[in-house]
């Protein structure tokens, strides 16, 4: 969760600020991100709310 109170959705690479653009374009464009999702630096979550990937993968 975000100090705004968003949820935030965590990407395990860290990519290049020419890169993360197309990154993103690419997880929207496939579904795999909310429509409404953004990218931001993640230097602001209060806290972690669930799981890492494998075990998210998991369930």
């Amino acid at each position: 969760m975000t100090a705004q109170g968003r949820y935030a959705l965590t990407i395990k690479d860290v990519y290049d600020k020419n890169i993360a653009p197309l990154v993103y374009q690419h997880l929207l464009g496939s579904k795999k991100i909310p429509l409404d999702a953004i990218i931001t630096h993640g230097n602001d979550y209060v806290r972690e709310i669930c799981c890492s990937a494998s075990a998210a993968a998991a369930e």
